[in-house]
């Protein structure tokens, strides 16, 4: 076990001799300072987990080191010895910082209980701040991987909103495009990171108990109520919450949150009077909501106001260049979460398999057959043994070659639609998919590059 080392910095001898014998027998490695200047530059070189200073110190004085040690690393904790009765600085020291304080003279046993005290809560400060930084670059707008145009206008949209602190966004897409991955990034980008995320999937939970889950109820509200219960519409006040699949609640339900959107404010269950609270509301879902408008499934006055800020996610296989940039994304992620020394590769097969298949599951499905096929064993490589049966046969193209593209609505998404769809036919090859078109290959990356397909090499 690694020793604690603490930095004594006071003018009289006989408490840093003290000091020093004493920690030395609970176990802590010691250094002692008599002067500011001197317990400033030991505290550079010894690197300490905690510092113990006198307020009173010849030349600089111990408010002065405080500010010092905390500009050079605020992490560090420090404990400030003070005479007894000066509460007056004491308190001084800890506004300008210090972790708390003990008058001279002082009981050892009840110092050391302060030390232990001190660096465990510092410890548990790195241990938090550690995580939190983790959450940072695992849900950030840098995290979302795609160099399609699609994808690209999305993040770029959603950066707009941050900044502007646009609530509610309406986040679309089939199930498994990353809805809330990408509603995490916008919380963790947003002035509410330091605030609670919420989420709450709509979809799994019948509308009688999303109701008191969300809103929270009072004491005797009904049979079973208790006690008082908190809703996560409260808990999330002043951050964020994530109403995943908001299509599938029902309509009454959906009055209760039209209503905390215009009005910034709830009811509990039973209660007599409203809650105010400051939510950025983020929903979610892979249903075509203006049809659930028509037969009467969703009501149009939420739509309208959720629809003012909409992200729309395209599903996996319009991303066709995104594929194996997420592919190797996945194998370095889960080979660094199940400590493989390094990511195995794919081979020309699997790679001809993946831009093959229609991935009805998405990023989500990829992402599952990636970790499945580290889990059983793929080392070095993935070939069509480490894949799903049905994927291991599969021989089809792209769904509905030329039909899809039919259905663009300009000539621009059409001829765009047409390249990805013959690339995609032929796996890239640009001089097969360019005779499928009949055009040259020269044309064809002239367009594939003014359309945002292909990436000049200019």
């Amino acid at each position: 076990m690694i020793k604690k080392k603490i930095l004594v910095i006071d003018d009289e001898e006989l408490i840093r001799w003290s000091l020093k014998e004493n920690l030395f027998k609970y176990g802590y490695d010691i250094v002692v300072a008599e002067t500011g200047e001197d317990g400033f530059e030991k505290f550079i070189n010894f690197h300490p987990h905690l510092v113990l200073c006198d307020i009173k110190l010849p030349g600089i004085d111990g408010l002065e080191i405080l500010k010092k040690i905390k500009e050079s690393d605020l992490e560090i904790p420090v404990i400030m010895i003070t005479a007894f009765g000066d509460i007056s600085t004491a308190i001084e020291a800890m506004k300008r910082g210090a972790n708390d304080y003990i008058n001279k003279p002082f009981d050892l046993d009840e110092l050391r209980l302060l030390i232990d005290k001190v660096i465990e809560n510092a410890s548990v400060y790195v241990e938090a701040k550690s995580l939190r930084n983790q959450q940072l670059r695992q849900y950030s707008f840098s995290s979302i991987v795609g160099k399609n145009k699609s994808i690209l206008e999305v993040v770029e949209f959603a950066k707009k909103l941050v900044n502007s602190s646009a609530s509610p966004i309406l986040i679309c897409g089939e199930s498994g495009t990353g809805k809330d991955i990408l509603a995490k990034a916008i919380h963790y980008e947003s002035k509410r990171i330091k605030k609670p995320f919420v989420e709450i999937n709509c979809a799994a939970i019948p509308d009688n108990l999303l109701e008191s889950e969300l809103f929270g109820y009072e004491k005797g509200a009904f049979t079973d109520a208790k006690q008082a219960k908190k809703g996560l519409v409260h808990s999330a006040d002043e951050g964020t919450l994530f109403l995943n699949e908001i299509g599938d609640m029902g309509l009454s339900l959906q009055a209760k949150i039209l209503q905390l959107i215009e009005n910034k404010s709830f009811r509990p269950l039973g209660a007599v009077s409203d809650i105010e609270v400051n939510v950025g509301i983020i929903a979610a879902t892979n249903k075509d909501l203006t049809k659930a408008i028509k037969i009467g499934e969703f009501r149009n006055d939420l739509y309208y106001r959720l629809n003012a800020f909409t992200l729309k996610l395209s599903p996996l296989r319009e991303r066709m260049e995104d594929i194996i940039l997420l592919t190797e994304h996945f194998l370095k992620q889960y080979s660094y979460e199940l400590k493989k020394k390094n990511p195995p590769v794919l081979s020309k097969e699997v790679k001809n398999v993946f831009l093959r298949y229609h991935w009805p599951g998405n990023i989500r499905e990829l992402k599952n057959i990636i970790e499945r096929a580290i889990i059983i064993g793929a080392v070095e490589n993935i070939n069509l043994t480490h894949l799903p049966l049905e994927l291991r046969s599969y021989e089809g193209e792209m769904p509905e070659f030329n039909k899809t593209a039919k259905e663009k609505s300009t000539l621009k998404e059409f001829e765009k639609e047409l390249i990805l769809q013959a690339l995609h036919k032929t796996n890239g090859n640009q001089v097969r998919a360019a005779k499928i078109l009949g055009i040259s290959r020269d044309s064809l990356r002239y367009r594939a590059i003014k359309l945002g397909i292909l990436e000049s090499k200019e």
